[in-house]
């Protein structure tokens, strides 16, 4: 990337509608410097297609990144098997079989999966992405309220219960 930047006096800063005033700057304009700067800016970068934004966890088979699709131009979540992991890309493989049979409000969609050989620094394996949902996690909420109200509980209770019971007829058990 090139950021360009021009060097121009401050007079450029005030307004005026004087033609002779603005010919100067015109003609000032013309004669200033231009730098043209040149540097690095890695953005991490997946299947050419994923933008990694950042970790936001870490879980028994792998590394979780909030990232963003380039193709898309959507937040997603991708999931990946971390350095030490060699069963990762079979537990993500089944993860991303059963979750392709499920269309339900209480369970993430999967969008995408793909396997690379080492890229970037992330380890070869299976990658998959999965919908972003915008919101707290359960630990974030119990957390800063210090517990769910008996109301959330029950209410969480029948979410759970429902994406429970739809999951078999889909044939995930």
């Amino acid at each position: 990337r090139v950021l360009v930047l021009f060097i121009v006096s401050s007079i450029f800063l005030s307004a005026t509608t004087d033609p002779l005033t603005i010919n100067k700057r015109i003609e000032l304009i013309k004669n200033s410097t231009v730098i043209i700067l040149r540097y690095p800016i890695h953005i991490m970068l997946l299947n050419e297609r994923y933008e990694i934004k950042e970790n936001i966890g870490n879980g028994g088979i792998g590394a979780i990144y909030l990232a963003r699709d380039k193709t898309l131009d959507r937040a997603v979540i991708i999931k990946g098997p971390k350095l030490d992991n060699g069963d990762a890309s079979s537990l993500l493989e089944r993860e991303a079989s059963l979750l392709s049979r499920l269309t339900h409000p209480f369970f993430v969609s999967i969008y995408d999966k793909f396997r690379i050989t080492e890229e970037n620094g992330f380890p070869e394996g299976l990658y998959i992405v999965l919908e972003h949902v915008e919101g707290k996690t359960l630990k974030q909420i119990v957390s800063e309220e210090g517990g769910l109200r008996a109301n959330d509980v029950i209410l969480l209770g029948i979410q759970i219960a429902q994406a429970a019971s739809y999951a078999p007829s889909q044939g995930v058990h």
